[in-house]
């Protein structure tokens, strides 16, 4: 099963989302946990490297759901976050979004 380590951003009554250039859907910041990583350190890492975020506050952690999804088996360490920081966009996104709840 892959572990999945991703967190809903909260800004003003709105959430951050991230649309990538081979994806035509939407998706939350967030990706894989390495080897010994846990899933704080893993989403610490994803937010760095997709957006450019070092700095956050931990609002809740959610329970982990599990997902099925293309053939993939997937578990999913979600964190509801708040931060200052504006996202910086990486090549691999082509779009950064602020989505009302």
């Amino acid at each position: 099963m892959e572990e999945i380590a991703h967190a809903v951003i909260l800004r003003n009554e709105n959430y951050l989302a991230l649309r990538e250039n081979k994806d035509q859907y939407w998706k939350l910041p967030g990706g894989g946990i390495k080897h010994g990583e846990t899933p704080l350190t893993a989403l610490a890492r994803e937010l760095r490297e997709e957006v450019e975020i070092t700095h956050f506050t931990i609002e809740q952690t959610l329970k982990p759901f599990r997902l099925f999804f293309k053939e993939r088996h997937m578990r999913f360490h979600s964190f509801v976050i708040t931060t200052d920081q504006e996202p910086h966009i990486q090549e691999e996104n082509t779009r950064v979004e602020w989505q009302p709840l």
